[in-house]
């Protein structure tokens, strides 16, 4: 039964440096492309069922499930690869400035808006205003890391450089922080090693 195999090991997890959180699901990975199709779906509905318990879905678990499909769907289905469709920032303003909008949010900056108009008119060549709620919602991050994943090297790269300043604006970097910056870069298939 997963709900006791979870109970056994929560204890060590809790305990972990939540640094090491994503490094471990990344560790475990090889073992759970091992799974026969059957144990991937119900590894899946698990996931899922464990996402929404407490009826909201963090950004923390968004990411994780997002970067557990991403690493083992195609162990267990075919999975088109993305091909690269946008080659200019501005055709993904909106994606990158949703992205970045999200990042700042989940980060303890003093002056969001300003951080944000700042980071915006560097990376992405023009002052965006701060977007309105709706748009700093899971659904749209999905959307807009759905769409970023079809953008040129360059233009990612180019984004991630932007995600960077904005984690780093304080001069600290906060675990959350540091969690959603590799989970970002992990979607964009730019991933970057632990500090």
């Amino acid at each position: 039964n997963v709900l006791h195999e979870l109970l056994d090991i929560q204890k060590e997890v809790e305990a972990l440096p939540s640094m090491l959180r994503l490094p471990l699901l990344e560790m475990t990975i090889p073992a759970l492309k091992s799974l026969s199709a059957e144990q991937y779906g119900v590894f899946v509905k698990n996931i899922r069922m464990l996402m929404q318990a407490d009826h909201q879905i963090s950004l923390f678990e968004y990411a994780l499930h997002r970067m557990l499909l991403k690493h083992l769907k195609p162990s267990f289905s075919s999975v088109k690869v993305p091909r690269v469709r946008y080659q200019h920032m501005r055709e993904v303003t909106a994606s990158a400035a949703c992205i970045l909008a999200i990042l700042i949010q989940y980060g303890r900056h003093e002056d969001p808006k300003g951080l944000f108009g700042d980071i915006t008119h560097e990376y992405l060549e023009e002052s965006l205003p701060w977007p309105p709620a709706r748009l700093l919602q899971i659904q749209s991050l999905d959307k807009a890391l759905n769409q970023l994943a079809q953008a040129a090297p360059d233009v990612k790269k180019k984004l991630l450089a932007a995600c960077v300043d904005v984690v780093f604006d304080d001069g600290v970097l906060h675990e959350h922080e540091w969690e959603a910056l590799r989970a970002v870069a992990d979607a964009l298939d730019c991933p970057i090693p632990m500090l």
